[in-house]
């Protein structure tokens, strides 16, 4: 009796075995079984259709020969090797590894240790699932979210680029009209919020057109960028500059009293006689005439200011120019 009972037990156990080694062969992943040493001892049969090495290529190599190079140098590597080597169970770790004809393969493995009725480590007992697939989407997805940084930061860059052109004067880099007037204008509002003073310069080449009729509108370029040159020498970094017509500058100086405007305009003026264009084997000298004015209680506007200091600008051409000229009020 005892010996049918035996029998039967083992036929079950039998059948069991081999519904396992056939559920192993048509799975998806592959299981294997290492000794304590971390060498593999079993493959299953599938390993061949996720790598393309049959599953004798494994045995006796160690899991660690396994993965790339690659997954070999990062951290999450590192950490997989202390965590089997304090034989804990492996959750969801994923690594690279080299297929047949070098073709990468992503794989993702569990696996719990397995010990000895004394509690010595005997080794591991896992499953391996190939999720290329997935991390090839996950890149896919990456390079897609990368592109669209890159895509987004070019729009950006050109959009900055287009709002400073829009606001760049192109022939000498100043603010042009409505980017001065724009800036200006916040100087107005703080200095009437605060009782601030602050003081603006017009400056106008003398006998500009002559220049152009005689040399040339290159040459005439030329001197307007001269002088911008030396108004961006001159001025600090907190002076608002500006080309707002032709061959005529503005300057907003925060801050400033009306004598420190007046130094600073003849320093512009002595610069602009003193600057030289070549031409050939002549020289091409140039003045400038300037009117300098300075914000004050009865004054309302930036355009007000400014209208004052280009009246003294005009009485500096009437009075002979290459002058400088303040404001009567």
């Amino acid at each position: 009796m005892k010996s049918e009972v035996r029998k039967s037990m083992e036929e079950n156990i039998s059948e069991q075995l081999e519904r396992y080694r056939k559920l192993a062969q048509i799975s998806t992943d592959w299981f294997w079984e290492t000794d304590e040493n971390y060498t593999i001892i079993y493959m299953s049969d599938s390993v061949e259709r996720i790598t393309g090495f049959p599953k004798e290529t494994y045995i006796g190599v160690s899991r660690y020969d396994l993965a790339s190079e690659e997954t070999k140098q990062t951290a999450q590597w590192q950490r997989h090797v202390n965590s089997v080597a304090c034989h804990d169970p492996i959750k969801n770790f994923e690594y690279k590894h080299i297929g047949t004809n070098g073709y990468a393969v992503y794989l993702r493995v569990n696996a719990i240790p397995l010990f000895h009725t004394d509690d010595r480590f005997r080794g591991y007992l896992g499953s391996t699932t190939d999720i290329s697939e997935l991390v090839l989407a996950r890149m896919r997805v990456e390079e897609v979210n990368y592109d669209l940084q890159v895509r987004t930061a070019e729009l950006e860059l050109a959009k900055a680029v287009a709002e400073a052109q829009a606001r760049t004067d192109s022939l000498t880099g100043l603010n042009n009209r409505r980017a001065f007037f724009e800036r200006s204008q916040a100087i107005n509002d703080l200095a009437r919020r605060y009782g601030q003073n602050y003081s603006v310069i017009m400056m106008d080449i003398d006998y500009f057109k002559n220049i152009n009729d005689t040399y040339g509108h290159a040459t005439g370029d030329i001197a307007i960028k001269s002088v911008a040159e030396i108004i961006n020498k001159h001025a600090r970094t907190s002076d608002i500059l500006g080309r707002i017509g032709g061959e005529e500058f503005a300057i907003v100086l925060p801050q400033t009293l009306m004598q420190s405007a007046i130094n600073m305009a003849e320093r512009l003026r002595q610069a602009i006689a003193g600057n030289g264009i070549p031409l050939g084997k002549e020289i091409l000298s140039f003045t400038a005439s300037l009117g300098v004015a300075q914000f004050c209680s009865t004054s309302k506007s930036i355009d007000e200011v400014m209208s004052h200091a280009d009246e003294a600008l005009y009485r500096a051409k009437r009075q002979g120019r290459n002058r400088v000229v303040t404001s009567e009020i």
